[in-house]
């Protein structure tokens, strides 16, 4: 009787070592799954911190281009192919 509630138990036993196995290395995955999710997301946020960076940088150049003194002067002026000096002296 003895032997057979020993080898019962061993059993058992080894059935209780394999699910508790299984659970850590289950348990495993999802940690590395989880590390690889927060390492991607952070990737994510700072790709796009340095997209609205890049970007605050170009609204503030084109600002500063739009509205530059010379630039107004530029759009006041008419345009015409024959804008040189030489033809300024001959009306003067």
């Amino acid at each position: 009787m003895f032997s057979i509630g020993l080898i019962v138990g061993i059993m058992i036993g080894g059935i209780v070592a394999i699910a508790l196995h299984c659970i850590v290395i289950v348990g495993k995955e999802e940690d590395s799954k989880w590390e690889e999710e927060q390492i991607t997301r952070n990737a994510e946020k700072a790709r796009q911190e340095a997209y609205k960076r890049l970007a605050q940088k170009a609204e503030e150049k084109s600002r500063q281009y739009m509205n530059s003194n010379a630039n107004r002067i530029l759009e006041m002026t008419p345009r015409s192919a024959n804008n040189s000096w030489s033809s300024f002296r001959k009306d003067c």
